[in-house]
C-alpha cells in the first residue's frame, strides 16, 4: 500500500509545501496532508530503530 499512497503523499505534500512558502492560508486539508507526511516520517525513524536494535541484538547473540 505504501508504495501506492507513497507519492500520491509526497505531491500532496509538495503542494502544500509551496503554499506555506507563499504566504498562502493553510486548508484543514493541508494540515490532514502535514500530518500524513509526519506520521510518515515517524514511522520510518521507528523502522530504522527498530533494525538497528535487531542488529545489535543479533551481535549481542551471536557473542554470547
Amino acid at each position: 500500500m505504501e508504495s501506492v499512497v507513497g507519492p500520491v503523499i509526497d505531491k500532496a505534500l509538495d503542494a502544500v509545501m509551496k503554499k506555506v512558502e507563499s504566504g498562502k492560508k493553510l486548508t484543514t486539508e493541508d494540515l490532514v496532508v502535514l500530518m500524513l507526511g509526519m506520521f510518515r516520517e515517524t514511522n520510518r525513524r521507528i523502522d530504522d530503530l527498530n533494525r538497528k536494535v535487531d542488529t545489535l541484538f543479533e551481535a549481542f547473540n551471536k557473542r554470547g
